[in-house]
């Protein structure tokens, strides 16, 4: 016979599932306490498997509080919006595209988006920082997320504006992005709003 086996492998018999329930109050305590000891741990969390797994459940529950999430798409292209639109629930998400230019201003004031999504940043690092500097001035607490086909100095410039994920390489849209729009959730409904927002 071998070493008996550590104590938190074992299991009781019982009727009683094998895992502990989850409480929604516990995980949103949880989540707020990460993002207050280090705001880069969004990063690594959501990129997991099982970070995904419960950001999804996070968002889920939130969606039924009854807000409608307003996604802001700032692209050339209308890959990305079309790819939202396909994967997100129109009960709990409004996907509205933009093309960058004159049109932006006005629809970050008309939208007031709470997750703005910055497409093909790699060809156009200056009008991406004008536009982060717009969607802070207008929605302090929206979540900006930037996506670059093809990784560059340049793009480092537009990270340091301020965003809450960047997201490069691989296809467009990258496969990630649906995760990391459950972690912006997560993220907005895990702090309060700023007095402004």
């Amino acid at each position: 016979m071998g070493p008996p086996a550590p104590p938190w492998s074992r299991r009781p018999h019982s009727s009683a599932p094998a895992h502990t329930p989850i409480c929604r109050a516990d995980v949103k305590a949880a989540l707020r306490n990460l993002h207050a000891n280090a705001e880069f741990a969004w990063y690594a969390v959501c990129n997991s498997k099982v970070g995904g797994l419960l950001f999804r459940r996070l968002a889920m529950h939130s969606h039924h509080l009854g807000e409608t999430i307003q996604v802001l798409v700032s692209s050339p292209e209308p890959t990305v919006a079309a790819f939202l639109r396909s994967q997100l629930l129109p009960s709990d998400f409004e996907v509205t595209s933009v093309r960058p230019g004159a049109a932006f201003p006005e629809m970050i004031r008309n939208i007031r988006p709470q997750i703005a999504i910055l497409d093909r940043v790699h060809e156009r690092p200056e009008s991406a920082q004008m536009e982060i500097a717009m969607i802070k001035e207008e929605c302090p607490d929206a979540r900006i997320i930037v996506l670059s086909e093809q990784s560059s100095t340049t793009d480092a410039e537009v990270v340091e504006a301020g965003v809450f994920y960047y997201l490069a390489g691989g296809a467009s849209p990258p496969a990630e992005l649906i995760r990391v729009i459950d972690a912006a959730v997560a993220s907005l409904r895990s702090r309060p709003r700023s007095p402004t927002g």
